[in-house]
């Protein structure tokens, strides 16, 4: 397995976050869906179309306190 930089894990962990909708439930499926196929992880959050569409999200997030979208 290849080590992976925190800039290369940075979508990864965007699209955890944005799945688990603040539910540590959620938050364990999607850390377990990561594990099992990081492009489905993608695709769910919404992030799989566009490799910087997380950073739009993040900055979303940031302007409006609201990370349940």
């Amino acid at each position: 397995m290849e080590k992976s930089s925190p800039k290369d894990l940075e979508r990864i962990w965007y699209s955890v976050l944005k799945i688990s909708k603040g539910s540590e439930q959620e938050l364990l499926e999607a850390i377990k869906l990561a594990q099992t196929d990081w492009r489905d992880l993608f695709m769910a959050a919404g992030f799989g179309r566009n490799i910087f569409e997380h950073k739009s999200w993040a900055k979303e997030v940031i302007n409006t306190g609201n990370y349940i979208a």
